[in-house]
């Protein structure tokens, strides 16, 4: 089973996200809308993925992806901006997001983005191991 975790304070966010694993063999496996819950999450589950809102109320996303990046470089992580300037999208990269996607989200788009990013790394532990 393939772990999610997401970092967000937003609930329309979190069901969302859970109607989009409906159908998944992934599981939310923590939700969480602080760093240091965040972090202890992360440790706890290590999650195959990650998707981290832009807004935390003691941390920017970004901060947070660096963070969890620096803990493990192998998970995937999507993130989720509110931000629409071309620079924070690239710092998003840069940091480590695999993937930016803006809001107002499209529930869609990010089902898509979360099935195929899965598939991706399972292929690629398979191709590993």
């Amino acid at each position: 089973m393939t772990g999610l975790m997401l970092v967000s304070e937003d609930k329309e966010l979190e069901k969302i996200v859970r109607q989009c694993l409906r159908d998944s063999k992934a599981k939310l496996v923590g939700v969480c809308g602080s760093v240091r819950k965040a972090v202890e999450t992360f440790q706890q589950a290590q999650p195959d993925m990650v998707i981290l809102d832009t807004f935390l109320p003691d941390s920017s996303g970004l901060d947070m992806l660096k963070t969890l990046k620096r803990m493990n470089e192998n998970c995937v992580y999507v993130m989720l901006s509110r931000l629409r300037t071309r620079t924070a999208i690239e710092r998003a990269f840069r940091l480590g997001a695999h993937d930016v996607l803006q809001f107002p989200l499209d529930a869609d788009v990010l089902r898509q983005t979360i099935l195929h990013r899965l598939e991706s790394q399972v292929t690629q532990r398979a191709e590993d191991g």
